[in-house]
């Protein structure tokens, strides 16, 4: 199936019901359906789980007590904090700041917060499925070759083995127009709650944090890039450790939408060496709201490291296949003086994790380890000399260098 055609498909009600698909699936219920059991001799049912130790060594392992081949650089998974924004546009004033404040500590504690979105549940869902069913018919239909080589729309790349796999890729304007022209419908309205339910919370939170007049932000952030992955296959543990696997963002913020909790964050360990960690959801939290919510490297640079970028990479870490959509955050007024200062500092980041995560595996953990990591975390704020002088944010630049 081509471009074209997705472009002229019916609708997502018409596609499920072709396809004998229910309109409403919970892919992450589906993905964690239990088999019926059956009785079974002892003799199978010691072939299943010796199976099942062989399928656990070409995925991740989240229990820590099984032993991993890159242990050293591995940790505990763990949940982000999470954070209940969806009252924030009917409570309270002082709830309101309550909300705020709660989700500023975590993102400059952490760099990532998890965001519980009840108000775009289901345009969220009903994406995650859409995309999920549209690329893997695709991947069964369309040989590789035959997938458009371009830089938006639908791709497959080929540069680097943590990338290669179906994608969907989109430009979106300020003025809601995009490239390509025509999105499809799910990921429109997915868009849509986004901009109403999403932004105001964000905007609200850089007045406060950089101690901005209020409304000085409001109606200033905006979706200006959304990227779909579509992994067919569990993502095997080393390919993690490979080039361009770990990187920050070029963004202010991101929001990753998510089937199954694949994200993975290189924080400072216990000797402040990198350390690799999957970000999970709260064992009591309802997985079908939980969205990330990650600081990009632009707000980092911007913010002078008042907010720390995430360095993250993101994987398969289940049995099936998994989609995520990434929404990329800017401020138009910013962004390009920003990208002036930082067009190539995900690329020098990207390589210098690399090497760093190399030498570790090779020399085990070195006392240099910590200080090269804080340099690599600090990238952002090196050759900033151009955006600091905007001072937060003076104000949406009518600055250009003064």
């Amino acid at each position: 199936m081509s471009y074209s055609e997705l472009q002229g498909k019916p609708s997502y009600a018409h596609q499920c019901a072709w396809a004998g698909m229910p309109q409403w699936s919970n892919r992450r219920w589906l993905s964690r359906r239990a088999s019926v059991a059956k009785p079974l001799a002892l003799l199978i049912l010691l072939s299943l789980c010796t199976a099942s130790l062989r399928d656990a060594q070409s995925a991740f392992s989240s229990d820590p007590g099984v032993a991993r081949p890159h242990g050293q650089l591995f940790n505990k998974d763990r949940p982000a904090h999470l954070v209940h924004i969806s009252s924030y546009s009917s409570g309270e004033e002082s709830a309101r700041r309550q909300t705020v404040d709660e989700l500023d500590r975590a993102l400059r504690r952490e760099g990532v917060a998890l965001l519980a979105l009840r108000d775009v549940r289901d345009a969220a869902q009903t994406a995650l499925d859409f995309w999920a069913w549209q690329l893997s018919k695709l991947m069964e239909t369309t040989p590789k070759a035959e997938w458009p080589q371009s830089n938006v729309g639908l791709l497959w790349p080929d540069g680097t083995e943590m990338y290669s796999h179906p994608h969907f890729v989109a430009y979106i304007e300020p003025d809601g127009s995009s490239h390509p022209a025509k999105l499809p419908s799910e990921l429109t309205n997915l868009l849509v709650g986004v901009r109403r339910d999403v932004l105001p919370v964000f905007e609200d939170m850089l007045e406060r944090g950089l101690d901005l007049p209020s409304g000085s932000m409001a109606g200033e952030m905006s979706v200006v890039k959304a990227v779909v992955h579509y992994y067919p296959e569990p993502t095997k543990e080393e390919t993690l450790l490979t080039h361009a696997a770990f990187h920050s963002d070029d963004s202010m913020l991101t929001l990753n939408f998510e089937s199954v909790a694949g994200m993975h964050s290189l924080h400072a360990g216990a000797h402040g060496g990198p350390s690799i960690r999957r970000l999970t959801y709260p064992e009591d939290a309802d997985e079908s709201m939980c969205v990330n919510l990650f600081v990009g490297g632009y707000l980092q640079s911007l913010s002078q490291g008042l907010w720390k970028s995430l360095i993250h990479s993101g994987s398969n870490p289940g049995h099936s296949d998994r989609v995520s959509i990434t929404l990329f955050l800017g401020i138009a007024s910013l962004d390009q003086l920003v990208g002036a200062a930082h067009g190539g500092t995900r690329s020098r980041q990207e390589a210098a994790i690399y090497e760093l995560l190399t030498a570790m595996r090779q020399e085990g953990c070195k006392t240099a380890a910590s200080l090269k990591f804080a340099c690599v975390r600090a990238m952002y704020q090196v050759g900033n000399d151009s955006v600091q002088r905007c001072k937060p944010f003076s104000h949406l630049l009518g600055v250009g260098g003064k």
